[in-house]
């Protein structure tokens, strides 16, 4: 029992992760919103997602919180710059 206990969290981020990565809502180098972080996505894993703040800090966030909230999500081409 203790082992299910122990592994229950990783089920959770394997099977966030499964969803995330079958239904897309988001790619490598979309800006996200979610868990109270915003940044760049660099890297997206069956496990856990990394983005980079603005402040160029790595986060990690686990897929199976991230696939059970709201995610705030632009990519470059919704973006203008206007000079």
């Amino acid at each position: 029992m203790a082992i299910g206990m122990a592994l229950s969290g990783t089920v959770q981020n394997f099977a966030g992760g499964i969803m995330i990565l079958a239904f897309k809502p988001f790619k490598v180098g979309d800006y996200i919103e979610a868990q109270g972080y915003t940044g760049k996505v660099v890297e997206m894993n069956i496990i856990s997602t990394k983005i980079t703040t603005n402040d160029n800090k790595a986060v990690v966030l686990p897929n199976g919180t991230l696939s059970n909230q709201a995610i705030k999500t632009s990519t470059m081409k919704n973006i203008v710059v206007l000079i």
